[in-house]
């Protein structure tokens, strides 16, 4: 688990770098964000168990699966990678990386009022780390 975590943050720090670097040459963020989720589809792909995934969306109705794609493919992930991309062209790729890092503190906040779930100790010790280590990136800059 730690190996695939420190290779998820090696890996975004490169699309970071990659993205910023393509931005400034003038690159559509579309077609940058494209190639980034084909390499990463066909990798994800060596791991994956397609034949199971091909059954499970199999079963469903087309209107559930057409739902699904919908809101996890372009809700939850294709339209933040663009408007991230294309934040890249107007913004240091360091302020683009320190601002992502609210998203955890996001998803905490998003579900205890969507979800009801309840705010841990160890929640709200993540919420501080990540609250302190954005005002700490803030101030490095100035």
């Amino acid at each position: 688990g730690v190996l695939y975590a420190v290779l998820a943050g090696v890996l975004y720090a490169a699309y970071n770098i990659v993205a910023k670097i393509e931005m400034r040459r003038g690159s559509d963020p579309m077609t940058a964000m494209i190639y980034c989720f084909l390499v990463m589809g066909v990798l994800a792909s060596i791991f994956a168990d397609v034949p199971a995934m091909v059954d499970i969306a199999l079963q469903g109705s087309t209107g559930k699966i057409l739902l699904m794609l919908f809101g996890m493919g372009i809700l939850t992930c294709g339209l933040p990678y663009l408007m991230y991309t294309i934040s890249l062209k107007h913004i240091p790729a360091g302020t683009a990386s320190a601002l992502g890092l609210i998203e955890p503190m996001a998803a905490i906040i998003y579900s205890m009022v969507f979800f009801g779930e309840p705010l841990t100790l160890p929640l709200a010790i993540g919420v501080v780390l990540i609250l302190g280590a954005v005002l700490m990136i803030s101030r490095i800059k100035e």
